[in-house]
């Protein structure tokens, strides 16, 4: 029997429909509460999106690949409205949600969202729930596809439905529904996700590369960082892995983005050259703007975990859902080390360690990305990462309960995000 076996059961046709209408209703129900245009940069890569709209050029290596797409689906992109005056009644929407004129402040506990001019109307929310089951159905058919060929048994199924259940997660959820190109390129990043010990994964990457420079160049950090990480498990020793990681993490905390110019000026001749213009780039762009001031070191895993549950610009924030999900990973944890790990035999053990190897490195990857490049708080940039987090819970609870976990995260901002409207 395979290892995941233990708490992962086979399931029928009925089961599998009712899972993905209760997370369609999920979704219907966020878009009707989500505060509208509340994403990231909204003013610029929504109409760029939409219409290619744009004051900006974000993204200089794209090659039509979001027009092939927009232009099977016309009808419902040109229906989509992104001009937003959500809390916003006078001046423009980025200065709304990043300016002075805000009216939840950072570290207010309540926020107030106007029921009128937030919510989307029913045409609204139906084609942005399509044009999200359109991007993310393939999951779906590959799990149907899976049960019809009796391979429930198999990794590949366990690491499908490790997409699909954390697709009932709330950011995964909000992030899957944004209106821009990071719509897309979180769908080919879950892909990726899937076939992520596979050359295939290259595909994928090649192609979130062409579509957002700035998402694929992080995935390719991940990629390649936690290959360097496997590595130095598996030809080392647990001790001597940690040792790493904590290094790694200690330098990029003390460096910060100066890692970066160090490492162009005494390796730049042997780097790719992409690579050093786009780095520098970054470094400039992080001074100019004065993030360095604006994410403070010991600020930005807070924001990136805060962002990783549900935390939007103009700072709509739901506290009750991250002490929900902190305990929730501390227990996790805590049985998969000390309660999971001891009933498992020699072979099983080996196995479920390489699972708390992968968990652990992509929290040192987003650590380590966080407090170089503090432009990279947002969890937009990690959140096709979280299959990997429900791929070790499923292996420590059962499905049923795995699931239950996200619906009563999405219950807590869901209720939230309606009291903030009174």
């Amino acid at each position: 029997m395979n290892l995941y076996q233990k708490n992962i059961r086979s399931i029928s046709y009925i089961e599998l429909f009712s899972i993905l209408l209760l997370l369609i209703l999920l979704v219907l129900l966020s878009r009707y509460l989500y505060p509208f245009g509340y994403e990231p940069d909204f003013w610029i890569r929504a109409p760029n999106y939409i219409y290619k709209e744009s004051l900006n050029t974000w993204n200089a290596f794209d090659l039509n690949i979001v027009d092939y797409f927009r232009s099977y689906f016309e009808i419902i992109f040109r229906n989509l409205d992104v001009y937003s005056q959500c809390n916003n009644f006078e001046g423009s929407m980025k200065e709304h949600l990043i300016g002075n004129d805000n009216i939840n402040s950072p570290t207010s506990i309540w926020q107030k969202i106007d029921h009128y001019t937030c919510t989307q109307g029913l045409n609204q929310i139906l084609l942005r729930t399509l044009l999200f089951i359109i991007l993310f159905i393939p999951f779906w058919i590959i799990f149907l596809f899976l049960i019809i060929s009796k391979k429930h048994n198999s990794n590949f199924y366990f690491e499908n439905l490790s997409i699909c259940v954390a697709m009932f997660f709330p950011s995964l959820i909000y992030y899957s529904g944004v209106i821009a190109n990071e719509q897309i390129v979180l769908a080919l990043s879950l892909f990726l996700i899937l076939f992520r010990n596979s050359p295939i994964s290259l595909i994928f990457l090649s192609i979130i590369l062409l579509i957002d420079f700035g998402n694929g160049f992080f995935v390719s950090i991940f990629l390649i960082a936690n290959f360097i990480f496997n590595q130095i498990y598996r030809f080392t020793n647990l001790k001597i892995y940690l040792f790493v990681i904590i290094l790694s993490i200690i330098i990029s905390y003390i460096f910060s983005v100066h890692l970066l110019f160090y490492i162009n000026l005494y390796f730049g001749d042997f780097l790719p050259s992409f690579f050093v213009i786009f780095t520098n780039s970054i470094i400039g762009h992080h001074y100019v703007d004065g993030l360095l001031d604006k994410y403070p070191l010991f600020i930005r895993p807070i924001i990136t975990f805060m962002s990783f549950n549900y935390f939007t610009p103009g700072n709509i924030k739901v506290i009750p859902l991250y002490l929900y999900t902190l305990v929730f990973f501390i227990i996790l944890l805590h049985n998969s080390i000390f309660v999971h790990l001891k009933n498992l035999d020699k072979y099983e053990k080996k196995n479920f360690i390489k699972k708390i190897v992968e968990v652990n490195n992509a929290i040192a990857i987003i650590l380590i990305t966080v407090f170089i490049l503090p432009a990279y708080c947002n969890a937009k940039y990690y959140i096709f990462l979280l299959p990997i987090f429900f791929s070790l819970a499923l292996e420590v609870y059962k499905l049923d309960k795995t699931i239950i976990f996200s619906i009563f995260a999405n219950l807590i901002v869901l209720t939230n995000l309606a009291m903030y409207r009174f």
